[in-house]
């Protein structure tokens, strides 16, 4: 039997992707990928796609016109890499009848990890400083303390518990934001069902909930008016939950102090971006989920889910 041929899409995989070569061989299949730096653009998808028994998906653009000339060609399997499904319209999938998963609660710790390492370096302003020594200066700006601030975490998933349990440990009180988690039980959080409440309250707001239509772009002037006077916004989910020019107009009216994210509205971010030239913006590249253990882990499960798929639609 010919091996089938996949597509990879997703840049941490492809950064690890000697490591799958067996794991490709035993389950039959040959890979290949696009040089990418985050995402493949609508035209190369739609010229490329129709080539591939399967297809290991990142933060790629899909719509109608892409999903339906890969079904006039070969793709018969998607498997998106990691947990986001947004950038999927999954009633599409349904209706071309392409096999489809994600690869859901894996990263809930390395990408808590990152937030709290950016709420740690606004708030003492480690990432400024390192900054201005390579500029050889050499300064002192006073920090803040983290013990009794208030840290509010929109979305209770993965991400969002792992950042409470984090949060606990420096000191901080925490505020959650979800409609459709209960409260744990035995808990000091205070678990608020009604969206924005209490958000003038907080120091720190992180952005942890997945992206849907409901809430695309929601942190807009409506949200960010209401946020504490100096405080900080940091963003580990997907950039366009913030409305990047409303943010940028409350920075400059001080309402928001910092932003840290690794995640923007357009990928990579622009070259002469606001939050490039601000001292008090932390910028990551999409990243926070790439620790060498758990691409691995992710990248084996697709593979194996993708064999599973192609193989049930062989037989």
């Amino acid at each position: 039997m010919n091996k089938q041929k996949i597509l990879i899409t997703c840049p941490p995989m492809i950064g690890q992707i000697k490591k799958y070569r067996s794991f490709f061989s035993k389950h039959k299949m040959q890979f290949e990928f696009p040089r990418i730096k985050q995402t493949l653009d609508k035209k190369k998808l739609i010229k490329i796609l129709p080539k591939y028994d399967g297809w290991i998906a990142g933060d790629d653009e899909t719509n109608f016109q892409i999903l339906n000339a890969a079904k006039k060609g070969k793709l018969k399997a998607i498997i998106k890499w990691g947990v986001g499904t947004d950038n999927f319209d999954l009633n599409i999938i349904k209706k071309l009848g392409f096999k489809f998963s994600n690869i859901p609660n894996v990263f809930g710790d390395e990408v808590a990890n990152v937030a709290m390492s950016y709420l740690l370096g606004l708030a003492t302003n480690t990432f400024f400083i390192d900054r201005k020594i390579r500029q050889q200066r050499w300064p002192k700006p006073s920090g803040m303390m983290l013990k009794n601030k208030t840290l509010g975490v929109v979305g209770y998933g993965d991400i969002g518990k792992n950042i409470c349990k984090r949060a606990h440990v420096f000191g901080l009180k925490t505020i959650v934001w979800d409609k459709y988690k209960k409260k744990p039980k035995n808990t000091k959080i205070n678990f608020i069902k009604n969206w924005p409440n209490n958000i003038n309250k907080c120091d720190f707001v992180v952005i942890a909930c997945s992206l849907n239509k409901e809430n695309y772009r929601f942190f807009n002037k409506t949200i960010l008016r209401k946020m504490k006077t100096g405080s900080y916004l940091i963003n580990v989910s997907r950039g366009d939950l913030v409305e990047e020019k409303d943010l940028i107009k409350y920075m400059k009216k001080k309402i928001i102090k910092g932003f840290a994210s690794d995640v923007f509205n357009k990928e990579p971010i622009q070259n002469n971006s606001y939050f490039k030239k601000n001292d008090n913006c932390i910028l990551g590249s999409h990243n926070s989920s790439n620790v060498i253990e758990k691409v691995d882990k992710v990248s084996i499960l697709a593979i194996m889910k993708l064999s599973s798929f192609l193989r049930k639609k062989i037989n």
